[in-house]
């Protein structure tokens, strides 16, 4: 269930967001009674909140005159949605505060145990618009639905998804990392680092893999294989050493999943093969945890997702929602490679 807000915040949301209709002409808040009486809040919680907002710069206290309101928030709150308890990538989420941070507005982070939940939190919390991180694939059309309802200004944000390309959003916009252009960007490295043995370990079906197999082999004499680690994923440190025995691999290219480093990184480092052969990795801190305990594993080039941007964009473009712009869809970012 959505948890209830907290008296103080609750008061703290209800002051800003009827700012405009709360204040008189001199700019001042009614008296703490009548206030008391309109928010349906104790004088105690009230007062709590009020002073609250004179720390935060909201309000002035005068003495003997009360409370004056500064200039009104513009965009008065806004919402990241998170499905259970998965949180958001550090360097998306300071992507979107970084894009928020001159903005009047609140940012409040929401756990979404059911999608049915998304309706009462239109409804009830008030919001300007949201922020939806890896909103489930299964139900975005409900989402869109939802929200589209309720005239929710909303962005999907969503690295990885293979739906959002296939979704009608309507008056959503998403955005998600390019996957034929990280696909054609890998094949580019390797052309031009003159890589002929590749292992990618990824689905072959998937935009990435496609993009990369198309632009690799136009033309080149260069023998690539796949490995699925996910589809083959209780029997993947057998077959991967197979791979190696029978490939014997130029460079390895891989995506992030923890346990697979993992299996990568052990195996290489006591098969004969993991002296010559080169890596392609993402660049997160596993990766780089696992360069200090391997040393001898050699990287050739880090691709970085471009999670900040992703974070970034977001942002922007809910508050371009919020001051009525059409929403503007699908955004794909590419990534960034560095070779080694």
């Amino acid at each position: 269930m959505i948890k209830e807000l907290p008296l103080l915040y609750y008061a703290k949301r209800e002051i800003i967001a009827r700012m405009d209709e709360l204040k008189r002409e001199n700019g001042t808040l009614p008296p703490e009674r009548e206030l008391s009486q309109i928010l349906s809040i104790s004088r105690p919680t009230l007062r709590q909140a009020l002073e609250v907002l004179v720390s935060e710069g909201h309000l002035i206290k005068v003495p003997r005159q009360g409370y004056f309101c500064t200039i009104a928030p513009r965009h008065n709150q806004i919402g990241i949605l998170q499905t259970g308890k998965m949180i958001p990538r550090l360097e998306i989420f300071s992507g979107i505060i970084q894009s928020l941070e001159n903005e009047l507005c609140w940012v409040s982070v929401i756990q979404v145990q059911q999608i049915s939940m998304v309706k009462s939190i239109c409804r009830e919390y008030g919001l300007s618009g949201l922020i939806y991180y890896y909103p489930p694939e299964e139900h975005l059309e409900e989402l869109v639905q939802i929200l589209s309802e309720h005239n929710m200004p909303a962005v999907f944000v969503s690295p990885f998804s293979m739906q959002l390309a296939n979704t009608s959003l309507g008056s959503i916009s998403a955005v998600t990392v390019d996957p034929e252009t990280s696909g054609t960007y890998q094949s580019e490295f390797c052309l031009q680092h003159s890589y002929k043995r590749i292992l990618y370990l990824g689905d072959p079906k998937t935009p990435t893999c496609q993009s990369f197999s198309q632009s690799l082999n136009n033309g080149t004499d260069i023998s690539l294989s796949f490995l699925d680690n996910k589809k083959h994923k209780a029997n993947f440190e057998k077959l991967f050493a197979e791979h190696l025995e029978i490939d014997q691999p130029e460079l390895l290219i891989t995506g992030g999943n923890i346990l697979t480093l993992e299996i990568i990184f052990k195996i290489l480092s006591t098969h004969p093969i993991g002296k010559t052969i080169s890596l392609l990795l993402p660049n997160i801190p596993e990766v780089s945890n696992l360069r200090k305990r391997y040393p001898q594993i050699k990287i050739g080039g880090l691709f970085q997702h471009p999670f900040h941007e992703l974070g970034q964009w977001a942002a922007e473009e809910l508050l371009r929602q919020i001051d009525g712009t059409p929403a503007a869809g699908l955004k794909q970012i590419p990534p960034h490679i560095t070779a080694l």
